[in-house]
């Protein structure tokens, strides 16, 4: 079973890609948070991400990320102003989240992911194919670190929801009070243990 969006509001829908929006980007820490302690319930206690298999990352992928990234770029840049947009964070999180939800949800999500060309199954598959084989000109080190925090206040997550995203994302995932002060600084920590002590709030 997965979680079904289509009784929430579009809104909850972009307010829980947002949150793992944030969480795939990290910028730098102006709290200086000491502690890396994170206190969220850990969701991923009884889950062990296990490996796929790669594939061979087709044209079909290639062109539909492509075509994302300039239609992102198209829409969220100002001329007037400067812009920092990570278009790989964006759909990541917003492959990760399309794992979630089914029917005419789901349809919108692959379509927004890649024209409808690739099914949620063939995204995950790409996307972990892309993130495993990411190498740099230089040698020098890339991690890219994503975690899921979900409201308590919503109904139970599935374990399959859960398992998807480690097997594909590397996902941590969190169940958190998102009207507690505690739950930023839980943000926060996770990040510092993921992107070498940064933070994103």
């Amino acid at each position: 079973m997965r979680i079904n969006f289509k009784e929430k509001s579009l809104w909850k829908i972009v307010g829980f890609v947002f949150i793992l929006i944030i969480i795939s980007v990290a910028v730098y820490d102006i709290w200086g948070n000491k502690s890396s302690k994170v206190y969220a319930k850990d969701l991923m206690d009884n889950v062990k991400a296990q490996k796929p298999d790669s594939v061979k990352l087709t044209d079909s992928f290639i062109n539909t990320s492509y075509d994302f990234s300039i239609d992102m770029m198209k829409n969220n840049i100002s001329r007037d102003k400067n812009s920092l947009i990570s278009p790989m964070s964006i759909y990541l999180a917003l492959g990760m989240t399309a794992n979630g939800s089914d029917g005419n949800t789901l349809k919108e999500f692959e379509n927004i992911l890649s024209k409808n060309k690739l099914s949620i199954t063939e995204l995950n598959k790409s996307y972990y194919s892309l993130i495993s084989n990411i190498k740099t000109s230089d040698g020098s080190k890339l991690n890219i670190a994503n975690s899921i925090w979900y409201s308590k206040n919503f109904p139970d997550i599935k374990k399959e929801f859960l398992q998807t995203n480690a097997n594909y994302y590397g996902a941590n995932a969190y169940s958190a009070d998102f009207s507690s002060p505690k739950t930023v600084t839980d943000i926060n920590n996770w990040v510092n243990n993921n992107t070498d002590k940064y933070s994103v709030i």
